[in-house]
């Protein structure tokens, strides 16, 4: 097998598209194809992100910015909700783009297509052989234009999921919820309990977005797959939103000043915010992988 960043992804398109139907659905044949793939090495962030159990995964260059127990846990919930359609907000080198298109493909309705959009603000880490990937996938790499939402429902009319991974900022995700959630039948989201970006971001991230749009939404509205193996404090995760349009009408505002724990804003006070996660620092960093 070739060792290349592009080998490992292509290798693990093959080993899902070649999967039986108890393999697509077993949790642990799932995530040793993630890291087969490999985790991408982020730097910015606190070590062992990804868990001590998933040291050996971590790869130099390319690979996924997801914890395998997560993303495995996170496909096979998906594979059971008839997915034709799938748009990505934030896909850096586009290896997630990948594996969980080649992934939702297997599960398509045979008498539908399956397509996609992989959107970024910029598409300069999207190698020439991803793209080919992706393509194969019959997902399309766009570059981000607003409304972008616009141009989507146009072309597909609805799409079934929506990954958004773009901007970490509390208030910028949900401007990309809002825009995005009246075209989208179910809205993903990453690192809605990591610790990295509410330190990192001046206004606590994801964290505080995924805290605000579940706040006041039935437990059937939404899954959350954030285990931690051997993990502290917590890191990454995964969100599904079921019913956009009630999180949009629920979301519970925040008030600017921050609402945690004395002892949080202590710790956080005593380290420098770096804001790794805005729109520009988030492309020189790697994020969206």
């Amino acid at each position: 097998m070739d060792g290349s960043a592009q080998g490992r992804l292509c290798s693990g398109m093959r080993q899902l598209l070649v999967a039986d139907c108890a393999q697509l659905v077993n949790q642990s044949f799932l995530e040793e194809q993630i890291c087969a793939v490999g985790l991408a090495d982020l730097k910015e962030r606190s070590p062992g992100v990804y868990g001590p159990a998933t040291l050996r995964c971590i790869v130099a260059e390319g690979g996924l910015a997801q914890q395998p127990e997560q993303l495995a846990s996170a496909l096979v919930h998906l594979s059971r909700l008839r997915i034709r359609s799938y748009l990505e907000l934030g896909i850096f080198s586009g290896f997630t783009s990948t594996l969980i298109s080649t992934y939702l493909r297997r599960f398509a309705p045979p008498s539908s297509q399956f397509h996609g959009l992989a959107v970024d603000v910029t598409l300069q880490y999207l190698s020439r052989e991803t793209r080919a990937l992706l393509h194969h996938n019959s997902v399309t790499a766009e570059l981000r234009r607003r409304p972008l939402h616009l141009a989507a429902a146009s072309r597909h009319e609805h799409l079934d999921l929506c990954f958004i991974d773009g901007d970490h900022h509390a208030r910028g995700v949900l401007d990309d919820f809002i825009e995005f959630a009246p075209s989208c039948r179910l809205c993903m989201f990453h690192d809605i309990v990591d610790f990295d970006v509410a330190m990192m971001t001046a206004d606590e991230g994801v964290p505080r977005f995924w805290a605000s749009a579940t706040a006041n939404l039935p437990s059937s509205a939404y899954v959350e797959f954030v285990q931690q193996p051997g993990r502290y404090p917590a890191s990454l995760g995964l969100g599904l939103i079921l019913r956009p349009e009630l999180a949009l009408a629920r979301a519970q505002p925040w008030e600017t000043n921050s609402t945690k724990p004395m002892l949080y804003q202590k710790v956080r006070a005593s380290i420098p915010v770096i804001d790794y996660f805005g729109a520009e620092r988030r492309r020189a960093h790697g994020r969206g992988r």
